[in-house]
């Protein structure tokens, strides 16, 4: 079914008690005075796959431009490697095959992080085992490992990365993780730069009170006895000029300079209350339960959500960025876990022109696109809009992505 690109908002509030949206200014005028963006449907886009590719799940699915070509790349773990494709072209470019073990090894985890320097210098993140330096033929030419407990030992497991990550000067700008932090910590840092050559980090920036109003009173929950909360994910894209920062409940997107906040742009949608910080963290307090006989413990994720902001992506020349708003959830019976678990009922795909502010909507058809909670992992943007995932595609020989972007 494809869906006409100039349909208005469609506006459905599932919970209309979820609490108020944080907003950092008033700006329903400035909305009005904004000459709307024309967003289309651009189709299907497909990537063929090879046998040894598990089409399920795809791990650090990323858009990346070297030497002025641009690539389609992700990690598959049944293959152990990473692939690379020519996104014009749509065709494999590159399979980068990872060892186990000996010398080029990378120690195998259920997760995988990386991120291109260049051609033949990429970074590799395993969580709780360490990182590493290869080339494009998989030679490990510097790695930090962890050696027992010595990882787990040290602060660097809180650093990840994420969109905004590159490698300059011997360090690495990262995601710092670790916030949640002690009571007499007076700042919570978002960022942190990697001392590569060290192992260590060389210094945290960007605190928390830049980015959230209430954070006091987040942490505050954060450091409860009696329960433990998810804190709120903060997501970062960088452009040539700025660094971005916004979360799932704020309706403005940060814009960052030498460290320095130095403007907030509006992107959010004014027919919706998102949820406010109390509401979100109670959302993602752990639950855990015991099931079978082995007495194994899984999270709960509560099966209702209220509106709330989910992906959040830029185009390569930081023109436009393209951010998810979920309407909602519904539960879904997963026969896997035997429970409810979230299902997005409605979402709508807000851009907004960095350099005009100029902002638009479109609906987007949410039973053809996979789109999870509170993050989608099989998302990413290119010159040519935002990409999802197909939705229960039927071709196990490649992956299908969904274009929307700007005409």
């Amino acid at each position: 079914m494809r869906y006409n690109p100039i349909k208005t908002l469609l506006a459905v509030l599932l919970l209309s008690s979820c609490g108020g949206t944080e907003k950092n200014e008033k700006v329903d005028n400035i909305i009005a005075e904004r000459k709307p963006l024309e967003l289309i449907d651009k189709g299907i886009k497909a990537f063929p796959l090879d046998d040894e590719t598990n089409f399920e799940r795809l791990i650090d699915l990323k858009f990346n431009t070297i030497d002025g070509v641009d690539y389609l790349s992700f990690f598959d773990r049944q293959a152990y490697s990473i692939y690379m494709y020519d996104y014009n072209q749509s065709t494999l470019f590159r399979r980068i095959q990872l060892e186990k073990v000996g010398p080029n090894g990378i120690i195998e985890f259920f997760t995988f992080q990386f991120f291109f320097h260049s051609m033949d210098s990429i970074f590799i993140r395993v969580p709780l085992i360490g990182q590493y330096l290869i080339n494009d033929k998989a030679e490990v030419i510097d790695k930090h490992a962890a050696a027992g407990l010595k990882l787990s030992q040290n602060e660097i497991r809180n650093a990840s990365y994420d969109g905004a990550s590159y490698y300059e000067n011997g360090k690495i700008n990262a995601l710092w993780t670790g916030t949640n932090q002690g009571k007499n910590q007076e700042t919570t840092y978002l960022r942190a730069i990697i001392d590569w050559k060290n192992d260590s980090i060389a210094s945290r920036y960007i605190s928390a009170n830049q980015v959230f109003a209430d954070y006091p009173k987040i942490q505050e929950m954060l450091n409860r006895k009696d329960k433990t909360f998810i804190p709120i994910k903060v997501h970062f894209l960088r452009s040539p000029e700025f660094l971005f920062a916004s979360t799932p409940i704020s309706d403005s997107i940060f814009l960052f300079k030498d460290n320095q906040r130095v403007k907030s742009i509006y992107a959010g949608n004014p027919n919706y209350n998102i949820a406010d910080y109390e509401t979100f963290l109670n959302l993602r307090e752990i639950k855990n339960i015991r099931s079978g006989s082995s007495g194994s413990v899984s999270k709960v994720q509560e099966p209702i959500h209220p509106p709330y902001y989910g992906d959040f992506s830029i185009s390569p020349d930081g023109k436009y960025i393209y951010r998810v708003l979920s309407h909602g959830t519904k539960p879904l019976y997963n026969e896997v876990l035997e429970r409810d678990i979230p299902d997005v009922i409605g979402a709508t795909l807000i851009v907004v022109n960095t350099e005009t502010n100029e902002i638009s909507y479109f609906e987007l058809p949410i039973d053809e696109i996979d789109l999870q909670v509170s993050e989608s992992p099989n998302v990413f943007t290119s010159h040519e809009g935002i990409h999802f995932r197909v939705k229960d595609q039927q071709n196990e020989d490649e992956i299908q992505f969904r274009v929307f972007g700007v005409k």
